[in-house]
């Protein structure tokens, strides 16, 4: 079985027929997804201004603390967001309410 992707995040099991840890696919991993920019709402192209790409990328990281997993990078250009997993579960960006806003303006497309 590989891993399925959606728009914002990566899993390879649904919670009924995860192996347990260590088990298949659910090890130690480095996750990287593709195309994940903060969007620029009046141009509706991925943000150039530094100062958003910063507050982008320590977003990013707030993510990789929520889910229990070590940011490892981002790349702006590409939108390359890499962090790494203890084992799998659901990861990417999650979706809670407070998180709507800061979200809403951010762009996923299959790579």
């Amino acid at each position: 079985m590989g891993g399925h992707t959606w728009p914002g995040e990566v899993f390879c099991y649904s919670d009924s027929d995860k192996p347990a840890v260590g088990q298949g696919l659910n090890c130690e991993a480095e996750v990287t997804l593709l195309n994940v920019y903060k969007m620029d709402r009046a141009t509706q192209q991925p943000s150039q201004d530094p100062g958003v790409l910063v507050q982008w990328e320590k977003r990013l990281r707030q993510m990789c603390a929520k889910m229990g997993a070590q940011f490892v990078s981002y790349r702006p250009d590409t939108g390359a967001w890499r962090f790494r997993v203890e084992h799998f579960s659901r990861y990417g960006l999650l979706d809670d309410d407070d998180d709507d806003a800061e979200f809403e303006d951010a762009e996923f497309e299959d790579a």
